[in-house]
């Protein structure tokens, strides 16, 4: 009887087995609309990239030349004022650290001024207030200062003085 049972167990196993070969792996082409060659391809990433450079040198002129700069200087004081009473961001993830605030930047109860900027990210401590734009390898925005910080930045670190106490900044050129 055992042997009965093993022998037809076995040959179920074996049978299975052959039964279940693995068909031939298709072979999947790329769509194409998809770069296809290298040269596709570095003319695929050029134009993405100087897209990339457009949006930020559009968002760049944008600060420094058509923004109400002490308007949005004397909002982003009373959000440094009032830093504890937005709501946070929900992409930051992780604990709370009490020396930053991660405003949402669409929070209705920024000031207007600083609201109308569209950010992507509103960084406030008890001296200042970072409005930052772009993200991965560029990142620039303003950074306002409280009315008695005096260690303000150094136009060769980066920083681009607009008015006193408002600066422009890009992290890289």
């Amino acid at each position: 009887m055992k042997r009965t049972l093993s022998i037809i167990v076995g040959a179920l196993l074996v049978g299975g087995c052959a039964a279940s070969t693995k068909p031939e792996p298709e072979v999947v082409t790329p769509p194409s609309h998809l770069p296809q060659t290298p040269q596709e391809l570095e003319a695929h990433f050029s134009k993405m990239f100087a897209g990339m450079r457009q949006e930020i040198d559009k968002t760049k002129a944008r600060l420094l030349h058509k923004t109400d700069h002490q308007a949005v200087l004397l909002a982003s004081r009373e959000v440094i004022r009032t830093r504890l009473n937005f709501k946070r961001d929900l992409k930051w993830h992780g604990d709370e650290d009490p020396r930053v605030s991660l405003i949402a930047a669409a929070d209705s109860k920024l000031p207007k001024a600083v609201r109308q900027l569209d950010a992507a990210s509103i960084f406030a401590y008890d001296d200042h207030v970072r409005i930052e734009f772009g993200g991965g390898w560029h990142h620039q925005g303003l950074i306002a200062y409280s009315e008695s910080f005096t260690n303000v930045p150094m136009a060769n670190d980066g920083f681009q003085k607009i008015i006193d106490g408002l600066w422009f900044y890009e992290d890289t050129q």
